[in-house]
């Protein structure tokens, strides 16, 4: 751990710029504590810069070597993104839990220049954010999220890392008929992303990756109790609506 003193505090770039698929209004009602961490994560970056010369340490950047268009094929994209983080379906149908499978994916994200940090949000609303930056771009994780839930949070903002926006992952989802279409298009594709990455097809092989495998046979049989698992998002992507 690398500590910076610095001899006034440093100047930080107006963080809500980045954030292309939150309206004003919903940046602005984000609670104080979120607002912390989003100061936070920003002064990670450039205590990053400082530390490595400007130079991620990873020799492969996903949100570099990757490009998609707001119209991607969900499908291809998911293959391309896969192949990339060189994750199979097969490693991931053999994770143990939840639990080793954080695990496994943060160090698949770090392999590609992503930097995951956790810490408690103190606001159960908000599940994650993501900063995005070329060199150094950082996902924060709720936590105290169940772990399920923070592996979704982390392949919501991988979507819009790979658009190359800042994003938030939060229960409350009113907002997002206040986009503009593009912007709609790319909130609407990052949790579609998410879904179709974890569940692949909803293939009952997959879900014990990433719900407990008791509850495998119940799930395929009942799509709702995704909603007790993991917050609601996975119901509605299942039933075919947008977040």
């Amino acid at each position: 751990m690398a500590v910076f003193f610095f001899p006034e505090p440093p100047g930080v770039p107006d963080i809500g710029e980045t954030f292309r698929t939150l309206p004003d209004t919903e940046f602005e009602r984000i609670p104080s504590r979120v607002r912390l961490l989003l100061r936070k994560a920003k002064a990670l970056q450039l205590n990053l810069m400082e530390m490595t010369g400007g130079q991620n340490t990873s020799s492969r950047i996903i949100t570099r070597d990757l490009v998609f268009a707001s119209n991607a094929s969900l499908a291809q994209m998911v293959e391309t993104v896969r192949a990339y983080l060189g994750v199979s379906l097969d490693e991931q149908r053999g994770l143990p839990d939840d639990e080793a499978a954080l695990k496994r994916w943060r160090e698949a994200f770090f392999s590609v220049g992503i930097y995951v940090f956790k810490d408690a949000f103190r606001v159960d609303e908000y599940s994650g954010f993501c900063l995005y930056d070329d060199i150094f771009p950082i996902i924060y994780v709720n936590n105290s999220s169940a772990k399920t839930r923070q592996i979704f949070t982390l392949f919501h903002e991988l979507a819009h890392l790979l658009f190359h926006t800042s994003g938030i992952d939060t229960i409350h989802d009113a907002y997002i008929p206040l986009l503009a279409v593009e912007e709609q298009r790319v909130e609407i594709l990052c949790n579609r992303f998410a879904a179709e990455f974890l569940l692949s097809g909803h293939g009952e092989a997959l879900l014990g990756c990433f719900v407990p495998k008791a509850d495998i046979p119940r799930c395929s049989e009942d799509p709702s109790l995704f909603d007790h698992l993991i917050g609601g998002d996975l119901q509605r992507l299942w039933n075919g609506d947008a977040k």
